[in-house]
């Protein structure tokens, strides 16, 4: 049986992206794909941001500025240890203001039963697993977490976004000579790059409507 969640040891690399027709069904209706409202807002939001899995279980509603639409992500939330902006495309902001009405009064972007620290991240991977099966139904074959993010860096490249503004979507290291001397944020190459993504999955999830329909 093949875990959707990380086991411990060495990881399997893995190539798998979602196609285009995959998209058109999984977006046409997240919640009925998944069954779960709140995994089908996370959802959506790591195929916008690339975000990882940990970047999102950690986020605090204070990390999230509606207006300026960006997410911070702490240092202490990076998997490279240096902190970044992640912006915001209208739909994303959407996603998060419906996960802010589930959240209630909770600091946290996805909050533990009590609403008093973030949920398991493991939820998140097994919430996916269960929903394996009524997503293949639907043509989705089987994916995991990071797959998503996967999907936004291939569609990126798709888009003839400039692999070196593509990278720093994903908060990717940069060479040590590059990194060091080169200060720009590059938040509005990042936010033109997401926006033109988010442009894209908003025309396959009309299309997949369409054909649900």
């Amino acid at each position: 049986v093949q875990l959707l969640y990380d086991p411990g040891g060495k990881e399997s690399p893995r190539d798998r992206c979602l196609t285009d027709e995959e998209l058109k069904a999984l977006l046409a209706n997240p919640k009925a794909a998944t069954r779960f409202e709140r995994l089908s807002h996370a959802l959506v939001i790591f195929l916008l941001t690339a975000a990882r899995r940990s970047e999102l279980i950690l986020a605090r509603w204070s990390d999230i500025d509606f207006e300026a639409k960006t997410w911070h992500i702490p240092d202490a939330n990076s998997n490279t240890g240096k902190g970044y902006v992640i912006p915001l495309s209208d739909w994303a902001v959407w996603e998060f203001e419906a996960l802010q009405k589930l959240a209630k009064h909770s600091p946290w972007v996805l909050p533990n039963q009590a609403g008093d620290g973030p949920t398991d991240p493991k939820l998140l991977t097994r919430g996916t697993a269960r929903c394996q099966e009524r997503m293949q139904k639907l043509g989705v074959a089987e994916f995991t977490l990071h797959d998503l993010r996967r999907t936004c860096r291939t569609g990126l490249a798709r888009l003839k976004i400039a692999p070196h503004i593509a990278e720093r979507v994903l908060n990717h290291a940069q060479e040590k000579i590059p990194g060091t001397y080169d200060t720009h944020d590059y938040l509005e190459e990042k936010r033109e790059a997401l926006n033109k993504w988010a442009v894209h999955l908003a025309a396959l999830r009309r299309q997949g409507i369409v054909i649900a329909n």
